[in-house]
């Protein structure tokens, strides 16, 4: 018990100075001693109230300095590097990079839930809902780990309710737009690239894997196991930023069919590689790909991508001098959507093609085919009307004879 200078107990850790000011101590959740002062004996027992509350209600941590920056280091080292996919990590790496500007030089103590809420809320004005919720999971996550280490007393970002841009409709080509596209690309050099694309509905990254030895041409079916990354920390010249890697779902490792136009395309492919400048990356490695660029090195997403911004261009310029209505820009996994609902529309039952698509759930792929069913409600219907009105506008009664 602490005394007054006239031998007055004051109380646990109170004490009079000898300037006739109080004095009160206590020990801190980081194991620090602190001092709060008052003129008063009551003006420093509220003092010392107001600072062992404060003490306790804060998101304290061990570090009462460590920023978010340097736990997420320690965070992805222990418990993210030694069990994610490098696919993963890549993506978990991206999404803190925008995480970073915001809330990386603070200290974790000074990170609140309402902050963290406005941040959410802020980007959820232009980003999809399912992108909002990948940022408040790493978020979640980070701080979830801290709490299991005593570094946190509780978690600002569990259970924040978010806000986003409703799902994106699923773009696929119509049959005149496939049509069209396919026309205006025979000549490009990716278009086996592009048939195999939309008659196979693989991924880009799949795609860009594949070796002479996945295609079994006898069987007339294509091994999908693994697909191809490139790793930006590396020159576009230095060819170790690509690599290959299993996928990161189980069910994405399949055997999908190849039709007799997907076989001539990996035909035609095969013979046009030959043509090319000799392989300028390590075959040992990625073996020997099968869709490369014309310098036969690995092919990247975005060239790919350009590749087909090229072809939408020309078909544009031809509907733009008819007056027709212009095809719009679409990326690589439009052909994964479109083959799916080509699937559709010939009666393939959801189940089949989600397994040519590698999808995790049923769900996923039923989320096509809610869209080609809407479509196909809409025709339907107007079929439907042409019955009606041809009915209608026949004569009532047939003259008896």
């Amino acid at each position: 018990m602490g005394k007054d200078l006239k031998g007055k107990e004051l109380g646990k850790g109170i004490t009079q100075r000898k300037d006739g000011r109080y004095q009160a101590r206590f020990t801190d959740r980081f194991g620090k001693r602190r001092c709060v002062y008052g003129i008063t004996l009551k003006e420093v027992k509220n003092a010392l109230m107001s600072e062992v509350v404060d003490d306790y209600s804060k998101n304290n941590v061990v570090d009462p300095k460590m920023t978010l920056d340097q736990w997420y280091e320690k965070w992805m080292r222990a418990y993210k590097e030694p069990v994610l996919k490098e696919t993963t990590l890549r993506v978990y790496k991206r999404i803190y990079n925008k995480i970073k500007p915001v809330f990386g030089n603070l200290p974790i103590s000074s990170i609140t839930r309402l902050m963290i809420t406005d941040y959410l809320n802020g980007i959820g004005k232009t980003l999809h809902k399912n992108t909002v919720n990948h940022y408040r999971t790493i978020l979640c996550d980070l701080f979830e780990y801290a709490v299991e280490n005593d570094l946190c007393s509780k978690n600002p970002a569990k259970n924040i309710k978010i806000i986003g841009l409703e799902k994106r409709d699923i773009i696929a080509l119509s049959q005149e737009d496939q049509k069209d596209f396919f026309f205006m690309a025979k000549d490009n050099f990716y278009y086996n690239l592009y048939v195999v694309a939309i008659n196979t509905g693989l991924r880009s990254g799949e795609l860009r894997a594949l070796t002479l030895d996945d295609i079994d041409f006898k069987n007339n079916v294509i091994h999908v196991n693994k697909t191809l990354l490139y790793f930006r920390g590396s020159s576009l010249d230095d060819l170790r930023g690509y690599k290959t890697s299993v996928p990161k779902t189980k069910t994405s490792i399949r055997t999908v069919p190849m039709n007799s136009l997907c076989k001539k395309a990996f035909e035609d492919q095969i013979e046009f590689l030959k043509t090319l400048p000799p392989c300028d990356y390590d075959t040992k490695a990625l073996g020997t790909l099968l869709f490369v660029t014309r310098n036969n090195r690995p092919l990247m997403d975005n060239t790919y991508a350009s590749s087909i911004f090229t072809v939408i261009n020309r078909v544009n310029r031809v509907r733009s001098a008819k007056g027709q209505a212009l095809l719009p820009r679409f990326n690589t996994h439009t052909f994964r959507h479109t083959f799916a609902t080509r699937c559709f529309e010939s009666g393939i039952s959801p189940k089949t093609v989600q397994a040519y698509l590698g999808h995790t759930n049923l769900n996923m792929t039923m989320d096509i085919y809610t869209s080609v069913l809407d479509t196909k409600k809409s025709d339907d219907m107007k079929l439907l009307e042409a019955t009606m009105n041809s009915i209608n506008s026949s004569k009532s009664f047939s003259k008896c004879s």
